[in-house]
């Protein structure tokens, strides 16, 4: 079984803006994941077919647990960066657009500061 998760940070926003690359982490711990499956993953998902598909490993880190500390490792992922054509975008990696709330708060803030610098 393979866990397919998208990653939302500030590199994927900016490599996203940039490039039109996406970033996916994947878990797979019994079945080797290569850059091919991936391929077909996201053909099958998203119907559309990716560009280029690089591969980066994230080994897992040691953690120690109960009373005893004894150690276990978490499970290696690795990260799919996906460049896709460009104009396709993927709704995982849409950000609802918060500005307009956002401002509203700030400009609220600033006349509440003007009020007591009034008084």
């Amino acid at each position: 079984m393979m866990q397919v998760k998208p990653l939302i940070t500030e590199k994927s926003l900016r490599n996203i803006a940039a490039t039109n690359t996406y970033m996916f982490s994947v878990i797979s711990p019994k079945v080797a994941v290569t850059a091919e499956t991936m391929a077909a993953f996201i053909e099958a998902t998203y119907k559309e077919k990716p560009l280029a598909i690089r591969v980066s490993n994230r080994l897992g880190k040691v953690k120690r647990i109960g009373s005893a500390r004894r150690e276990f490792n978490k499970y290696d992922s690795k990260i799919f960066y996906i460049q896709m054509a460009k104009g396709v975008s993927l709704p995982e990696f849409e950000i609802k657009n918060s500005s307009a709330a956002a401002t509203t708060e700030v400009k609220s803030k600033e006349d509440k500061s003007k009020e007591k610098e009034a008084k």
